[in-house]
């Protein structure tokens, strides 16, 4: 999903679940936030992860290599388009939903 349509389906109907890791991400924090997503989307909501104490680039490193230690984070590198800045780089962090069915 691009940002734009990230953007539009928070302003519809869902609701934002947020949730405070405040404590160093672990390996076995993952499977944790993985169903904190999947109990968010079941309700038609989002989730949104917030790492407070994560305040340097070395500690955004770690929550992503922490991340994709679980089965369904993946992070990629993103070419920069243009302007490229020297000593810097661009990540992209996917996550696999899990498929969520409607009652009717």
């Amino acid at each position: 999903m691009t940002a734009c349509g990230f953007a539009k389906s928070v302003a519809g109907e869902g609701h934002v679940n947020y949730v405070r890791q405040l404590d160093d991400l672990a390996e076995t924090d993952v499977e944790q936030l993985d169903k904190v997503i999947d109990t968010a989307a079941a309700a038609g909501n989002f989730a949104v992860i917030l790492f407070p104490r994560v305040r340097t680039p070395r500690g955004i490193v770690r929550v992503l290599r922490t991340l994709a230690t679980g089965s369904r984070w993946q992070t990629t590198q993103v070419p920069w388009r243009k302007h490229p800045r020297a000593g810097a780089g661009l990540v992209g962090l996917h996550f696999r939903t899990v498929h969520v069915t409607s009652r009717a």
